[in-house]
């Protein structure tokens, strides 16, 4: 079953989030803050990332470019809510390789 990290700090987003994915198939993971995502990914194989951008601690963008830096090549999504030129671009040269809003 593919493995999905969530990012998300809005719990009833993320719940809601993860019972649609899971009714298709996945198996999902939520993080409520950038240091869980981080932690979670070091402990786990996932098949694709979905990020939200401004979450607790770390936000999903600056968690990206750790794992990027860390040679980490999974497949990124942001969920945002962010429609800015600045912030797109933003999670795009975090080597992101989708937003949606």
């Amino acid at each position: 079953m593919p493995m999905i990290l969530l990012l998300e700090d809005d719990y009833l987003l993320g719940e809601t989030l993860i019972a649609l994915l899971k009714e298709e198939g996945f198996s999902v993971l939520l993080a409520q803050d950038g240091e869980e995502a981080l932690n979670l990914s070091y402990e786990n194989t996932f098949d694709l990332y979905l990020f939200d951008i401004n979450v607790p601690l770390i936000n999903g963008i600056d968690v990206l470019k750790m794992l990027r830096e860390s040679g980490d090549k999974t497949p990124a999504f942001f969920i945002s809510a962010y429609k800015d030129i600045q912030t797109i671009s933003k999670a795009f040269d975090s080597a992101c390789d989708d937003y949606i809003k």
